[in-house]
């Protein structure tokens, strides 16, 4: 049972008189949030508690609105994609009964004014004016949303018949489709192989692509690109690391990320020392497979940390022993280490910035 349904569920069984205190809570907690169907179920409360400052209400009126409310609920079976709006009849036809036809039955003798029509403003209902909260008139709806039922006192020349059973036989026009409550299309997450832009992921982090710039040892631009790419399966990785360090007030800066394989042999052809450079005729670089990352720490305004050396220092100091740094700075290199190591980098001893993710991937095809 879908919450409107238990809604209407629970205001039916209020018309009828037999609603627990339970209940009572639990269709008041679902009307505050429907505002059109409190409307509905203030109108009703109104005349009801109008016909009860006045006098008992006939037992055959309860019967036969209340005949018409069941007999509407059970015809919502067949009419499974649109169960609402048949209780919605029901109830809204028991509000009109109610407001409409009760004065007349309970007004007692006759009275009329000058002109032979009667008048029911003893009892003070005015059918057309019957509002609810907020003085927000309450709506008498005929079928299908058709032309409302006539209240008023002065159309009144002949006593109205009740008849709480005709209710619609067809169901209401269809609406338009609601939108599937289910995914039709694909989850676009990553693979773990693609190469992405690490900033796209990783919020805070800081890039300063050293080869899209002069500032690297060549003193040449090697980049034809500005954004950090790393495989996706590393880039998780590195939001692992991120998160723990701006628990610190610290976050990641990337120098150097995924480096074409074309890069790379320009970086040969300016320095064409092994020690220096990987030799793309042999090996080539790490960085040519999308998982590994030349990278150190900055405060969350990206203010870089003091660490053993810049970047692409290729002396001694550089490396992981940290025997001739000063305590500062081997203090902050040891915690850049030991966060990737525990989040999956493999560090390379003789350049204190440099992280190759544990999982091995192929070189990108450019």
């Amino acid at each position: 049972m879908t919450e409107r349904e238990r809604l209407y569920e629970l205001m039916s069984a209020r018309l009828d008189g037999r609603l627990g205190a339970k209940d009572e809570a639990e269709l008041e907690w679902l009307l505050a949030s429907r505002p059109e169907d409190r409307e509905l179920f203030d109108a009703m409360r109104f005349a009801r508690e109008a016909l009860s400052e006045s006098a008992e209400p006939p037992e055959e009126l309860l019967t036969g609105v209340m005949a018409g409310v069941r007999a509407l609920r059970a015809k919502k079976s067949a009419m499974r994609r649109r169960r609402y709006i048949g209780v919605t009849a029901s109830l809204a036809a028991a509000a009109v009964l109610a407001v409409a036809f009760v004065p007349k039955l309970l007004k007692g003798p006759e009275a009329t004014e000058p002109g032979g029509e009667e008048s029911i403003a003893p009892y003070g209902i005015e059918p057309r004016d019957v509002t609810g909260p907020g003085d927000s008139p309450a709506v008498c709806i005929g079928p299908e949303g058709g032309t409302p039922v006539a209240t008023s006192p002065t159309d009144t020349t002949a006593e109205p018949t009740v008849e709480p059973t005709t209710a619609p036989t067809e169901p209401p026009t269809e609406p338009p489709t609601e939108p599937p409550t289910e995914p039709t299309g694909e989850v676009f997450e990553p693979e773990d192989g693609d190469l992405v832009d690490v900033t796209v992921y990783i919020p805070g982090i800081y890039v300063d692509l050293k080869y899209a710039t002069e500032d690297n040892f060549t003193g040449q631009v090697i980049y034809d690109f500005t954004e950090a790419r790393l495989r996706y399966g590393t880039v998780k990785k590195l939001m692992e690391v991120q998160t723990e360090l701006r628990e610190m007030g610290l976050s990641l800066k990337i120098w150097d990320a995924y480096r074409p394989t074309s890069a790379q042999y320009k970086l040969w052809e300016i320095c064409p020392d092994s020690r220096y450079v990987a030799n793309p005729n042999h090996s080539g670089s790490k960085h040519s497979r999308g998982n590994t990352v030349d990278i150190t720490l900055v405060t969350l305004d990206g203010v870089e940390l003091e660490m053993p050396t810049g970047f692409d220092d290729f002396t001694a100091r550089a490396d992981r022993d940290y025997s001739d740094v000063t305590e500062t700075a081997a203090a902050n290199a040891e915690l850049l280490e030991k966060l990737m190591s525990v989040h999956g980098f493999t560090p390379y001893s003789a350049e204190w910035w440099h992280y190759t993710d544990t999982v091995v991937y192929p070189v990108v095809e450019e």
